[in-house]
């Protein structure tokens, strides 16, 4: 995640080609250990009292999956597609030892566990797993396996799921990228912890934005905790922001967007007669956010240095 922030935004080439070189390593002792549990794997065949590793071997399959998220966002396709049919086929001999020794639960958690490794219908392992389903003999657990399966392709639709966690995606990636740099952020006194979350929550001004179209968040003072969080992180959302009326050209800053926005709601914007509202399905992102910025660059490169514009300060 770090390595795909400062590649992708334009970030420090010195931490890009370090994270690279950490990545490199990294890769090697993951394929280097995943072909051991898979040489372990195959002996299972064999194995006389294989009936104790039917879902011994599944481990090796809850292990790799997350890993195949990070092959696909990094464009790896053949080596995604390597390691998904190798997981695919220890689930199917996972799935077998099960059934051989009637196992039905066991089963049915092979089943969960192919279809961590896809995220597709059209799919070796979600095919293998309706046919394997469907010839559950007992119905409560093909009824259970089904409902896995239901559950598995919602998520891929990218629905939300009951049961399924849903917390701060932007702060869990944030904590992901400090752990991955070695970064204690346990410590909620921390200022460099609180900066942090308060770029977190300050990641998009999408909900501001879509009160009317003469809105506009900028970036305002940029302390030294900002900054530091700007060189490790590539991510310019702990300083303070600044919320701007285009048309009147108003302007209030502050340390967080949403205790801005409400002061320059409370002082401009309940009283003003030119409101116009976005639609409620506006989203602030790709072509749409990339339109607004360049809209704006004359507007913000005229404030810029001045007390509502950005600008680099000795104090957060």
């Amino acid at each position: 995640m770090a390595l795909q922030s400062h590649l992708r935004n334009a970030g420090n080439p010195m931490m890009a080609l370090g994270l690279y070189a950490r990545r490199a390593a990294l890769t090697q002792r993951i394929v280097s250990k995943y072909n051991q549990c898979v040489r372990l794997a195959r002996y299972t065949a064999n194995y006389p009292d294989r009936w104790m590793l039917g879902r011994a071997i599944q481990r090796i399959v809850k292990a790799i999956a997350p890993y195949l998220p990070t092959l696909r966002a990094d464009g790896y396709e053949e080596s995604l597609k390597a390691f998904a049919r190798s997981a695919l086929q220890i689930c199917k001999a996972s799935a077998w030892i099960c059934e051989e020794t009637g196992d039905g639960d066991g089963v049915v958690l092979a089943i969960l566990d192919a279809l961590m490794t896809t995220h597709s219908e059209d799919s070796d392992a979600y095919r293998w797993a309706m046919q394997i389903t469907n010839a559950i003999v007992d119905p409560e657990l093909r009824e259970d396996a089904l409902r896995l399966i239901d559950r598995a392709k919602r998520r891929w639709k990218g629905e939300v799921v009951d049961g399924d966690y849903q917390g701060d995606t932007i702060w869990q990636i944030i904590q992901n990228i400090a752990t991955g740099l070695g970064i204690d952020i346990s410590d909620e006194s921390s200022p460099l912890v609180r900066g942090l979350k308060i770029a977190a929550r300050d990641d998009s001004p999408e909900h501001i934005l879509k009160n009317c179209e003469y809105l506009l968040v900028s970036l305002g003072a940029m302390g030294p905790i900002a900054r530091r969080i700007q060189r490790t992180f590539n991510i310019s959302t702990a300083g303070s922001k600044v919320v701007h009326c285009t048309l009147h050209n108003f302007h209030v800053e502050g340390k967080e967007q949403d205790a801005a926005y409400a002061e320059f709601k409370r002082t401009y914007c309940d009283s003003c007669p030119d409101r116009k509202p976005r639609p409620d399905d506006w989203h602030y992102i790709g072509e749409v956010r990339t339109q607004i910025e360049a809209k704006h660059d004359d507007f913000l490169a005229r404030l810029a240095g001045t007390p509502h514009g950005f600008r680099r300060t000795n104090q957060d």
